[in-house]
This record gives C-alpha cells, sequence and structure tokens, in this order.
C-alpha cells in the first residue's frame, strides 16, 4: 500500500484535549527512514493542531549534541511540543543508535544520564 492511498486516514488533528492535558510529547524519526520519513513527520508536526501550534512552527531546528559531543540530530521544540530527526537512523532508531536513542528518552525524561 503506498502513502498517497492510506494518507487520507492520517489526520494532523488530535483532540484539542490531549495536548492540552499531556505535559510532554516527542515525535522523533530517523533521517535514513524511506517509509516514515523525517520529512513527512516533521510536516505533520507543523501541521498539528494545538494551542502551541503557532509557536512550534516559528522554531528553527538546532543541532543536538549528545554528551560524548556526537551530533544526534535535529530538535525543534516549543511549549512542551519537541521534534528530533536523529542522525544515521531508520526505522527503529533504538536499533539503529542504541546510545543516541537511550540518551534522547533521558534527556527528555529527565531520568538517567542524559540532559
Amino acid at each position: 500500500m503506498h502513502y498517497l492511498e492510506v494518507s487520507h486516514l492520517i489526520s494532523p488533528s488530535l483532540p484539542p484535549s490531549l495536548l492540552l492535558i499531556l505535559a510532554q510529547v516527542l515525535n522523533y524519526a530517523g533521517d535514513a527512514d524511506f517509509i516514515c520519513n523525517h520529512m513527512g513527520v516533521e510536516a505533520w508536526s507543523d501541521a498539528l493542531v494545538w494551542k502551541g501550534q503557532e509557536a512550534f512552527q516559528a522554531t528553527t531546528g538546532n543541532v543536538w549534541i549528545t554528551e560524548d559531543g556526537k551530533e544526534g540530530g535535529i530538535v525543534r521544540s516549543a511549549e512542551g511540543f519537541t521534534f528530533l530527526r536523529m542522525f544515521e537512523s531508520g526505522h527503529m532508531c533504538p536499533f539503529d543508535q542504541p546510545a543516541v536513542s537511550a540518551e534522547m528518552v533521558a534527556a527528555w525524561t529527565g531520568v538517567g544520564g542524559g540532559g
């Protein structure tokens, strides 16, 4: 099945209350993923309708540097919503980049060694 065949089933709208009650949202994609490519995931993130949409759309990507000095990806964040494009990773980021993925989760949750 091709993306265009199912794209009408995927909506950038979530129930408004969902993003109001969620304290933080992390949306990430590998830059080498062909099927769920980072460009589409980032476009979905920009189109997501929620109270912080304009603030998120106004952000620019910043290079995310891991604790060991490696460029782990490009990150955008506003009002508790974060998008990360992970470098050198496909569909299974934790498999392709286990240390970077673990640090991403640790930094985002504040649990563990990251950030």
